[in-house]
């Protein structure tokens, strides 16, 4: 395969290591209140990659995908559920433990809990 071609090919690879060299050099342009104002952008930004990236798949491949239901009910139960417990389980032995490690597990536990928190009105 040719080199042009095959820089067409993984454009976004190209793009993605070009965008790093240019934040290595000029870093203030991607900074919160910067002269591009990426932060206002970003949710759009990924959204939209995960939609350019769904466009290269074809319907084959769609479905294969959605016949792997096990697979997908494995991650999401894991993501969902079993490590939120896992988390919940380990702080509440951690309780009486060193702090420094309650804070810890806390931390890397708690973007799972947050959807099931209670905000006092």
């Amino acid at each position: 395969m040719s080199s042009v071609r095959r820089l067409k090919k993984e454009w976004f690879l190209l793009a993605l290591f070009s965008m790093i060299l240019l934040a290595s050099l000029w870093p203030a342009l991607g900074r919160t209140g910067g002269l591009l104002r990426l932060d206002r952008l970003s949710n759009g930004g990924v959204a939209l990659i995960f939609f350019m990236t769904g466009l290269g798949l074809s319907l084959k491949e769609l479905g294969g995908g959605l016949l792997r239901w096990r697979a997908h009910l494995l991650v999401q139960l894991s993501t969902f559920a079993i490590f939120p417990i896992l988390g919940v389980g380990s702080h509440c032995r951690l309780r009486a433990g060193c702090p420094q490690i309650r804070r810890s597990a806390l931390r890397t536990c708690a973007p799972c809990l947050r959807p099931f928190h209670r905000r006092s009105p």
